[in-house]
């Protein structure tokens, strides 16, 4: 059992997100603010344990991913959050996701040892996984995007930054 606690500033309004872990359940709960209340925005049901999540406060789509080696991106189609499953293509467990500053494609770090780098193929209409197998020897811990949208940092268990 755990709790996490995530909060995401969007363009306008401040959002607040609280997971919660209990049995083997994870619910995403986003608040928006307004002046001198909460309301409830978004509630959400993920695969267990779902340890990364990121909003796109443009384009205003949620990626998610985790143990079950897929990631969600969730858009917002006619009031109703709708998921659409991304097949990564790893064999150990989703650890850390983040989209690109565009917005156009997002990064997803893994236990097995790689980065998939996922972008839009609207042609087909799904999500397509690219990966980069440079010389990482641990998990993935942590990823951020340069402000051009082609370098990619991550940050790894073997107290190494590639």
């Amino acid at each position: 059992q755990y709790l996490y606690i995530d909060y995401v500033f969007q363009r306008f309004t401040l959002t607040i997100s609280f997971s919660l872990s209990v049995s083997l359940s994870l619910s995403l709960f986003l608040y928006l603010s307004a002046p001198f209340s909460l309301s409830l925005f978004l509630s959400l049901s993920l695969p267990p344990p779902s340890p990364g999540i990121d909003w796109a406060p443009k384009s205003d789509r949620i990626v998610t991913c985790g143990a079950d080696r897929n990631a969600y991106v969730w858009s917002l189609k006619d009031g109703v959050w709708k998921p659409t499953l991304v097949i990564l293509r790893i064999n150990r467990a989703a650890t850390f996701v983040k989209w690109s500053p565009l917005e156009n494609k997002f990064a997803v770090g893994s236990g097995a040892r790689l980065i998939s780098v996922c972008y839009f193929e609207s042609d087909n209409d799904w999500w397509v996984s690219k990966h980069i197998k440079k010389p990482i020897r641990s998990t993935i811990l942590s990823l951020d995007w340069h402000p051009n949208n082609v370098l990619l940092a991550a940050g790894s268990c073997d107290f190494k930054c590639r």
